[in-house]
């Protein structure tokens, strides 16, 4: 969560769909709630997406994504996420995600969104010196160990 504080501090965001999804897991993983007390410092509180048109689109996303009518929290946050950066008119708009269909989803929307994973976030990180090397390749390393896939790279010199 530090370097994703470094990278994005104040741009960053999160919506009230990924909010809940982390609460859900909070019995099986104690960790997430260290997220959850992010809201009140630099993630700051989660997006609520109520302007017109916004039921649809999230409906559409997430249906894009592999959700049905009958499962209508089925990737509710990834959706949700995207319309966000889609609405907002900001130029430079990151999606950051290790769930691999959602990124190649994003990756082929009109709105063109920036999307990386947790291994470009740290290549990032390591380019910009908010951390060393092999440090970066480390944490990734930790996190594909961990029950959640994230991509690993083969070599430590496409981290750093």
């Amino acid at each position: 969560m530090p370097i994703l504080e470094a990278r994005f501090g104040g741009r960053a965001g999160w919506t009230e769909g990924v909010r809940y999804e982390i609460r859900r897991g909070l019995p099986a993983e104690a960790k997430l709630q260290d997220v959850l007390n992010l809201e009140n410092t630099w993630l700051g509180p989660a997006h609520r997406l109520d302007q017109p048109g916004d039921d649809e689109a999230v409906d559409l996303i997430r249906r894009g994504l592999g959700g049905t009518r009958s499962t209508p929290l089925q990737h509710l946050g990834e959706a949700e996420s995207i319309r966000l950066l889609e609405r907002t008119a900001a130029t430079a708009r990151v999606f950051v995600t290790d769930d691999g269909p959602a990124a190649d989803f994003a990756r082929h929307r009109p709105s063109r969104i920036r999307v990386l994973d947790a291994a470009e976030v740290l290549a990032e990180a390591h380019a910009f010196g908010e951390i060393g090397c092999p440090a970066a390749y480390n944490v990734v390393k930790a996190m594909w160990h961990y029950p959640r896939e994230v991509r690993l790279p083969s070599h430590h010199r496409e981290v750093c």
